[in-house]
């Protein structure tokens, strides 16, 4: 398949939509393929020709009543033109891919999609109900079935569901666990782990949360083949890697105005503290481009610090104290003109009111984060951090 995408990319004739400073033209996933083509009075002749070349080429044949068409920004005129011509099963609210509904905005697809799941893990237990099953039965049933397709949706959407979307869901998995009678037991204890006493039923909001924040490793990691953290960075307009870890008055303020990176940090800034992952500030908090540490806004000065590896205030110490000037020039790389700036951020490092939340052993989440770079998927750590607390998220919304 390379071939043709590498082809689409070459053509001249097909626009593609560009953003953070990239092109966006083809996604690929199987045999599924995604085309963000601009400029389509022109793109798609250019692009039914080149499908024409290859599928004489190698045999394969594009399914026009299969394929789909979501038209956005395009004029009435222009639309109506291009339904004559080619025709394909075009759409001017939503187009189905992968099992997801991709809609003209973030908040018309998490509506659809939410409201599509809802209603089918509804009508699904309401049937299973009627079954003779046992009390462990049920709870065996959700985790196996129900379970990983609503981690399904909330992996494939980094998009805050509608309100109260989690609480219906969790409250439909709990009825049918009780038979639709009142619970005998707090949910804090029936989210607990077995070891702990509990049935470990799923906590959904957990998990959400949880598929949320694993993309606060991508944004971590300094070198990514990620696109999406790209454009992550563009609406920011500054390294993301360090956002998280900024006090929220100091984030950039275009973050919190995407739908999606708004919803993971939204949800760190109600986390982060509260159960323990980190705190403002930590040995997490980056040096550079940080207000609280004004030296380090100019980056000029911090540039083999940043090529040594030494990005954060926690490089600074080890398990016997703070690092000297020698040491982290082994360790780092850093030369005798890196003195001064050693000398300032130790002395921000070590005063009064930062030196508890920056001297101190990392937390079991911050651990997982340095440790586990590379690693995909969300953490298991915040699950258990959550199971652990006796003030488990209540479900009264998301």
């Amino acid at each position: 398949m390379e071939p043709l995408p590498q082809r689409l990319r070459d053509s001249p004739l097909v626009s593609c939509v560009k953003f953070g400073g990239d092109n966006h033209l083809i996604t690929l996933y199987a045999d599924n393929v995604i085309l963000t083509v601009a400029e389509p009075m022109t793109s798609l002749p250019a692009l039914l020709g080149i499908l024409d070349e290859f599928s004489q080429v190698l045999g394969f044949k594009v399914n026009m009543q299969k394929s789909q068409i979501l038209s956005l920004s395009v004029t009435p005129d222009h639309e109506e033109d291009l339904r004559a011509r080619y025709p394909f099963l075009w759409s001017s609210s939503r187009l189905s891919s992968l099992g997801v509904e991709l809609a003209t905005s973030a908040a018309k697809t998490a509506s659809v999609n939410y409201t599509k799941l809802v209603r089918e893990v509804q009508r699904d237990l309401e049937s299973w109900g009627r079954h003779r099953l046992s009390w462990l039965g049920r709870v065996a049933a959700v985790k196996m079935t129900i379970l990983p397709r609503i981690l399904y949706v909330f992996q494939a959407l980094p998009l805050t569901p509608p309100p109260r979307t989690i609480a219906t869901l969790q409250s439909a998995v709990l009825r049918f666990i009780w038979e639709g009678r009142p619970a005998r037991l707090p949910r804090q204890v029936l989210y607990c782990p077995k070891g702990g006493g509990g049935l470990a039923i799923p906590c959904l909001l957990c998990y959400f949360q949880a598929t949320q924040l694993r993309f606060l490793l991508e944004w971590s990691l300094p070198l990514t083949e990620k696109h999406w953290c790209y454009m992550d960075q563009a609406v920011a307009g500054t390294h993301i890697w360090k956002e998280p870890w900024l006090r929220r008055r100091h984030r950039a303020r275009g973050l919190y105005s995407s739908p999606v990176t708004g919803a993971t940090l939204r949800i760190w800034d109600t986390v982060a503290c509260r159960l323990g992952l980190t705190s403002f500030l930590s040995p997490m908090t980056p040096i550079g481009e940080n207000p609280d540490f004004e030296p380090g806004l100019n980056l000029e000065g911090l540039k083999r610090w940043y090529d040594g590896g030494c990005r954060r205030v926690g490089s600074l110490f080890d398990e016997q104290g703070v690092l000297s000037v020698d040491q982290m020039k082994e360790m780092y790389g850093l030369r005798e003109a890196d003195r001064l700036m050693y000398y300032q951020v130790r002395h921000w490092a070590l005063l009064r009111a930062n030196r508890a939340l920056i001297d101190r052993p990392l937390t079991p989440f911050e651990k997982w984060l340095l440790l586990k770079m590379g690693d995909k998927g969300s953490s298991p750590s915040y699950i258990d951090s959550c199971r652990g607390k006796s003030d488990c998220p209540s479900q009264r919304g998301s």
